[in-house]
């Protein structure tokens, strides 16, 4: 959508550092009161959040409006989800378990018009051009959608450089559980092994000429992850936050009311 604010892609191309939540749950309220907060974005959640099409385009609605960026990972490769996101007017997308360069040629290409990209042209029926009344959006969108892959085996570990060097992939990001369950070094017994090949990981990326991404977990640290350049942190969940002030309440007043 159309906003007065910069777009979340153009703020990280020029450095700036961000950070936001998931959003894994459908609850309007809880996504105005993110809004209200003004993070910097907010990944509403389709691979293990509770969301729909539908859903997706209800929390859009209610971000969207304030300083707050809306980005959405989809829950698989399938290119077509690409587009419908973005349509319904999404700032950006994030795609999981991204393993090699074709794969990212073909979510990249999925996200621009042509001649950039394969994206199909319904311009008039999108609620992201308003409907046609933004006779830019083709335009804008090409230049404002974030494409963000993310890295989570072995093997994309291995084809980073490639992945990252595939036109209109600008970020990376680590999904710190799913690679180090793949590369068999969860547990605190290996955070500092985990964390030198996130940090190898993202030197790698970034010479590639790609933004990166992460999570402060475990040994990766916020600070540590900001040392190799990390540019976008998520730093919680909506769940997760409920579910720390729901314990944090108990604690203080018990389980018998008062």
């Amino acid at each position: 959508m159309s906003s007065s604010h910069p777009s979340l892609r153009s703020r990280l191309h020029n450095g700036e550092y961000v950070s936001g939540i998931w959003l894994m749950t459908p609850s309007l309220e809880f996504a105005e009161m993110v809004r209200v907060a003004e993070l910097d974005f907010v990944v509403i959640d389709m691979e293990h959040g509770l969301h729909s099409l539908d859903t997706v385009l209800a929390q859009l609605r209610v971000v969207q409006g304030g300083s707050t960026a809306a980005i959405v990972r989809i829950p698989n490769h399938d290119v077509s989800l690409v587009a419908r996101v973005l349509d319904r007017g999404a700032g950006g997308i994030m795609v999981p378990k991204v393993p090699n360069a074709e794969v990212a040629r073909q979510v990249a290409q999925a996200a621009r018009f042509p001649p950039f990209g394969e994206r199909g042209l319904a311009l008039r029926a999108l609620r992201a051009s308003q409907y046609g009344a933004n006779a830019s959006y083709r335009e804008e969108s090409d230049n404002s959608a974030l494409m963000i892959v993310q890295i989570e085996s072995a093997e994309a570990v291995d084809n980073a450089e490639a992945i990252c060097g595939v036109p209109g992939i600008d970020m990376a990001f680590i999904g710190p559980a799913d690679l180090s369950a793949n590369l068999r070094l969860e547990g605190p017994e290996n955070a500092e092994a985990f964390a030198q090949v996130v940090e190898s990981t993202a030197k790698r990326v970034r010479t590639a000429g790609a933004l990166f991404g992460m999570m402060p977990v475990g040994n990766c640290t916020a600070e540590r992850m900001k040392a190799v350049e990390a540019q976008l942190m998520v730093v919680g969940s909506d769940i997760g936050i409920m579910s720390s002030g729901l314990a944090a309440h108990v604690r203080q007043h018990g389980t018998q009311g008062y």
